[in-house]
């Protein structure tokens, strides 16, 4: 017993050891947004947006900062790792909101926000 519990001691404070010889990076993730709006056309639906269909008529989508749809599970400009950080190229960047609804008209779609 005495000596597992030595030996975990040991591997932990090895551990600690190399986490601070790594020394602190700066990791920039890049995580989607949801986003909510309303259709003008009542003909019009939210799969002509990629987006579902929610209670009221509202249309919820996941989008990048930029106002583009999520390619993948991340919104890097290239390769993320497997938390969605660490991008290649860094992250997709813009003015969510608005890119979003000059991408699809504010003839087409209102009440733009995040959900």
């Amino acid at each position: 017993m005495a000596s597992s519990t030595q030996s975990l001691v040991g591997w932990i404070v090895a551990l600690l050891l190399l986490m601070m010889l790594v020394g602190k990076g700066e990791t920039v993730c890049c995580p989607s947004k949801t986003i909510a709006f309303r259709l003008l056309d009542d003909s019009d639906h939210c799969s002509a947006y990629e987006a579902d269909t929610h209670d009221n008529g509202v249309c919820k989508v996941e989008v990048c900062l930029d106002g583009t749809h999520v390619k993948g599970s991340y919104c890097g400009r290239g390769p993320c790792n497997i938390f969605g950080c660490s991008c290649e190229g860094g992250c997709r960047a813009g003015d969510t909101l608005k890119k979003f609804a000059e991408f699809y008209g504010l003839m087409h779609i209102r009440d733009v926000r995040f959900a």
